[in-house]
C-alpha cells in the first residue's frame, strides 16, 4: 500500500511538472507568435482555451485511472490474503479430521477391549460358580463320610470382585478418553488462535 502511495505521489509530481513545463512552452509559443505573426496566418488564440480544457480532462481521466488501478491492486492483495487464509483453514480442517478419526479408532479399540474383558469376566464368574459347586459337593461328601465329628473349614483366598475391577478399568478408559478429547480440543483451539 505504501509503495502504491509513493508511486501515486511521484506520478502526480511528474504530472504537475509536465503541466508547468507545458504552460511555459505555451507562453513562449504565444510570445513568438505575437512577435512573428505574419499577416496571412489565421488567429489560433481561440484554440488555446479548448486545449487547456482538454488538458484538464486528460488530467482528470489520468487521476481516475490511477485511482482505479490502485483499487485493482488492493483487491488483488485482498484476494491473495483470503486465498492464503482459506488454504490454512483447509489444512487445519484436514488435521482435525485426521485427529478425530484417530480418536474414533482408539475409542473403538477401547470398546472392543472392554467387551473382551466383559466376556472374560462372565467366563470367570461361571468358572467360579462351578468351582464353588464342586467344592460344596466335595465338602458335603466329606461330611457324609466323616459324619458330624469333624468340622471342616476351607481357607479360600479372598475372591476378586471382577465387577468392581471392570468398573475401575472402564472408568480409567473413560478418563483417558476425556483427557484425549480435552487435549485435542486445546490443540485445535491453539491452532485456530495461531492462525487468526
Amino acid at each position: 500500500m505504501r509503495t502504491l502511495n509513493d508511486r501515486l505521489a511521484s506520478y502526480l509530481e511528474k504530472v504537475r511538472s509536465l503541466e508547468e513545463e507545458n504552460a511555459h512552452l505555451e507562453k513562449k509559443i504565444r510570445e513568438w507568435y505575437d512577435r512573428n505573426r505574419p499577416q496571412m496566418l489565421p488567429d489560433f488564440n481561440g484554440f488555446f482555451g479548448e486545449i487547456e480544457d482538454l488538458q484538464r480532462k486528460i488530467f482528470t481521466f489520468t487521476m481516475e485511472n490511477t485511482r482505479l488501478s490502485r483499487q485493482v491492486d488492493n483487491t488483488r492483495l485482498a484476494v491473495d490474503d483470503f486465498q492464503h487464509k482459506y488454504e490454512l483453514e483447509v489444512k487445519l480442517r484436514t488435521n482435525v479430521e485426521q485427529d478425530v478419526k484417530a480418536l474414533r479408532l482408539e475409542l473403538e479399540a477401547i470398546n472392543d477391549e472392554a467387551e473382551d474383558l466383559d466376556v472374560h469376566h462372565q467366563t470367570l464368574q461361571q468358572d467360579l460358580l462351578k468351582k464353588k459347586k464342586t467344592n460344596q459337593d466335595a465338602i458335603n461328601s466329606l461330611y457324609n463320610q466323616l459324619g458330624a465329628r469333624v468340622t471342616v473349614e476351607v481357607d479360600t483366598p479372598q475372591t476378586v470382585n471382577l465387577s468392581n475391577l471392570l468398573s475401575e478399568i472402564r472408568e480409567q478408559y473413560e478418563e483417558l478418553m476425556e483427557n484425549n478429547k480435552s487435549e485435542a480440543e486445546k490443540w485445535f483451539l491453539a491452532k485456530v488462535c495461531a492462525i487468526l
